[in-house]
């Protein structure tokens, strides 16, 4: 099945549960700090940026951004991978930095995978984390593993998924 959304495209393969959405525009808002300190920090909006979820098993309703309610539950032959679209502006420039590399990694190998890469790390999971940009847009992927016995073949969907991506130019907002 071939989805698209938010200039974002990828072949999901069957079996597998995706979605790509965006984030609300929203204003910043302010939160206060500390009752001692007279400081206040500015939560950035996340608005307009594109993400895809995808899971070799069903996808919770709704869940963070990296996944943590599907890695919560995640069989043990599992795969899931996120890849995330990061807002320009305060220092984040696409193509440079963290996000130099071009165009999505793939393919993965089981080399790739590492306990200490995993948002959350739960027994045994494995996580792999890249930086890059593509279409002049700066993500991240992020994907996880369910345990390494059971790892060939979810990461031969997770590959060809990953394969399949394409990037569009990002749409003008405003």
């Amino acid at each position: 099945m071939r989805l698209a959304g938010a200039a974002l495209e990828a072949d999901v393969p069957s079996g597998w549960d995706a979605r790509i959405y965006t984030r609300p525009l929203a204003e910043p808002e302010v939160l206060p700090g500390p009752e001692a300190s007279p400081f206040h920090r500015r939560v950035q909006s996340s608005g307009g940026t594109a993400s895809l979820h995808a899971a070799s098993f069903a996808l919770p309703v709704s869940d963070g951004d990296f996944g943590t309610g599907a890695t919560s539950s995640m069989p043990a032959g599992g795969a899931f991978v996120a890849v995330l679209e990061y807002e320009v502006g305060g220092g984040l420039r696409p193509g440079v930095g963290l996000f130099a590399a071009r165009g999505a990694p793939v393919p993965l190998g089981r080399r790739d995978f590492d306990p200490r890469a995993l948002l959350r790390p739960r027994p045994g999971q494995l996580g792999a984390q890249r930086f890059f940009t593509s279409a002049g847009r700066p993500f991240c992927l992020y994907a996880v593993l369910g345990s390494e016995a059971a790892s060939a073949r979810p990461l031969e969907e997770l590959n060809g998924l990953l394969g399949s991506l394409r990037f569009g130019r990002a749409l003008e907002v405003g």
